[in-house]
């Protein structure tokens, strides 16, 4: 077989570049794609580790906000970008794993189309319920709607939001059936429920805690494997159902063919600035559990749940879009 003389010659040339390229990035600022309005939760996640980076790397950190599509937008534009390190996305369980299990039409892969860095943080869901529910733990729960099909409703912040899944994938697990009542967002859900017009719900600690401390809304359990560091004594629902897990997360990743040095420096500096003390206080203060996983967990994490989302599409016969 002939080879190219111009070529063979370019091959050392080849393996030592990106190496090269490690040695010398960054050389100019870095932009982080956020996909959510300014001020929102995201903001408030991504822009002090983002300040971090900013320090120990020595170049700006960019955050853009690219809102639409539920992140959608936002992860595009980074899938399209040179894999070089200087555009990132901030991703989230919707437009990675939930918005590819149920829209057949994206643009981008979630798994071909992106290089995980790391997961930023996790967070549980609570199943929480109306006052007036006669139920006060997740098994109480489980029994009250096995004998009263399709009577307790799953109140949601919109159709195949994480509300709704989390408590689709609880009902499979149980082997029961709720009715599912979407709402256009957390503020009307939450109205409802302390009103008892929603029986259940399930939603981020922050929404309901004023109300399960009040004594209007009763917290069942949180869908994550252990309680959130700020309420250790919350019951988790594997101990009802076991083996069952589910939680939201925030996440860093890069368009694909990272090269690995590059990659590697990115989820160093990363998981230095999520689990330094300053950081994880914030997070933690918010119901968010730090992570700082290494790629190669975020990856098989992505992978997981997007499985786990299109089971639950598939069971439903769910589309969107």
């Amino acid at each position: 077989m002939r080879i190219d003389r111009r070529r063979a010659l370019a091959l050392p040339l080849a393996t030592l570049a990106t190496p090269a390229l490690a040695q010398s990035w960054p050389q100019r600022p870095i932009r982080i794609v956020n996909p959510w309005p300014p001020g929102g939760p995201g903001d408030q996640i991504i822009r002090p580790i983002s300040a971090k980076l900013q320090e120990s790397l020595g170049q700006p950190m960019v955050v853009e906000n690219r809102a639409g599509a539920n992140g959608s937008l936002g992860a595009n534009i980074v899938a399209t970008s040179p894999p070089d390190g200087y555009t990132l996305y901030f991703g989230h369980t919707g437009a990675l794993t939930i918005s590819p299990a149920v829209q057949p039409r994206l643009p981008y892969d979630p798994i071909r189309d992106f290089t995980p860095i790391t997961r930023i943080l996790g967070q549980g869901s609570v199943l929480a319920s109306r006052a007036s529910l006669p139920v006060t733990t997740a098994q109480e729960l489980i029994d009250y709607a096995r004998t009263r099909p399709g009577e307790v409703n799953l109140g949601s912040i919109g159709i195949a939001s994480t509300t709704h899944l989390f408590g689709e994938m609880i009902a499979a697990a149980a082997g029961i059936r709720f009715t599912h009542v979407p709402y256009t967002g957390a503020a009307p859900l939450v109205t409802d429920l302390l009103a008892g017009r929603v029986d259940i719900t399930l939603l981020g600690l922050p929404a309901v805690a004023p109300h399960i401390a009040s004594g209007q809304v009763r917290a069942l359990a949180i869908t994550s494997a252990n309680p959130p560091r700020i309420a250790p004594d919350m019951p988790t629902l594997n101990k009802t159902l076991p083996g069952f897990e589910t939680e939201s997360w925030y996440g860093m990743l890069g368009p694909a063919n990272l090269p690995p040095e590059i990659l590697a420096k990115l989820h160093r500096e990363f998981a230095a600035a999520i689990l330094s003390p300053d950081i994880s206080a914030l997070l933690v203060r918010d119901s968010y559990e730090p992570v700082g996983g290494t790629p190669e967990e975020f990856g098989a994490r992505i992978r997981h749940d997007l499985e786990a989302y299109r089971a639950i599409a598939r069971r439903l016969e769910l589309t969107v879009g």
